[in-house]
């Protein structure tokens, strides 16, 4: 929320009437920018705030100038791009989107602008180091993974991620290391909660 508020006060100090539409596609992040906009001054230039999935609707009422896209890799995000008249502006920390399982760039903007690097945040302190330690994969797996080449991303993380001895690997490797506040990111939801079963 703060990097869009640091953005609407920019555009906004450059063109003082410009209207503005900051769209997400979760409520609680829709709500968390509208909270913040009461708490500043409110006008009627205020910025105006969405889901991705009513956005259209709005944009075909009132005419914006400035459209500010939340986790803009996501697919629903891109196909909404494509009926926008004004300029659109995209915010993402995954510059890429998944097509045939593979990593592909976002064509859909004309320039892309690298607030920091992963690097560069560890540096100044926002990141911690991380160290990375990867449960090994048994030959069958390996070969399980190149059958399902032609497969999703999804389904390959989810049958790889999802694996019993994956995840206790996972769950043997944090026991080790001792007992602290850890948060877990897996693939999907389902191996999500497969982990929180075994912890």
């Amino acid at each position: 929320v703060r990097a869009q508020m640091c953005i609407r006060d920019r555009y906004q100090q450059a063109r003082p009437q410009a209207k503005i539409l900051f769209v997400a596609h979760r409520v609680e992040l829709v709500r968390q920018f509208s909270a913040s906009i009461s708490a500043s001054t409110r006008t009627e230039h205020s910025p105006t705030s969405a889901t991705v999935q009513s956005a259209p609707s709005l944009s075909a009422h009132s005419k914006q100038d400035l459209l500010i896209i939340d986790e803009a890799h996501r697919r629903d995000s891109l196909d909404l791009i494509g009926s926008w008249t004004g300029q659109v502006l995209g915010l993402t920390a995954t510059p890429f989107r998944m097509h045939l399982g593979r990593c592909v760039p976002l064509t859909e903007f004309q320039e892309m602008v690298i607030a920091a690097t992963p690097l560069q945040l560890e540096k100044y302190g926002f990141l911690s180091p991380l160290k990375l330690l990867g449960p090994p994969l048994p030959p069958q797996a390996m070969g399980y993974l190149r059958k399902t080449k032609r497969e999703g991303f999804e389904e390959i993380m989810e049958a790889m991620m999802g694996r019993a001895d994956v995840i206790a690997d996972v769950v043997e490797t944090w026991a080790a290391a001792g007992p602290r506040p850890t948060i877990l990111f897996a693939p999907m939801v389902k191996v999500a909660k497969e982990f929180a079963s075994q912890f």
